[in-house]
């Protein structure tokens, strides 16, 4: 095995490795989030706040600390994770140069990009 391989290879387990811390955190991060707005419902409401809430006044709600908002934001979280995911594996194989994999990376991130543009139309 020549050094380029090895070292590509040791730049593949530190991306492995800093994958799944970012996985994990988000993860924990969510679960935290969605579960302190599952908290705050019966604390701050007589009756459960099941509407729909515009993404366009998610800060405002997070701010009045809204369970609802809470609870949006925790899935946001875990929506981010795969995109979280492409972008540090796009970053990774322009690193060790491989176009192959930064044109498949670059086509998952643009079909992830639109279709989030089409879901908020």
């Amino acid at each position: 095995m020549t050094d380029e391989q090895t070292l590509n290879r040791d730049k593949q387990r530190r991306l492995n490795h800093q994958i799944s811390i970012v996985l994990r955190a988000g993860v924990i991060t969510a679960f935290v989030i969605i579960l302190a707005g599952l908290i705050l419902i019966p604390l701050l409401h007589s009756q459960s706040p099941m509407a729909v809430m515009p993404l366009s006044t998610l800060p405002a709600e997070l701010g009045r600390l809204n369970p609802l908002a809470l609870i949006m934001a925790g899935i946001l979280v875990v929506l981010a994770l795969p995109v979280a995911v492409i972008i540090m594996a796009f970053i990774y194989y322009i690193n060790i140069h491989d176009r192959r994999m930064i044109i498949l990376c670059s086509v998952l991130l643009a079909m992830l990009i639109f279709s989030f543009i089409y879901a908020l139309r």
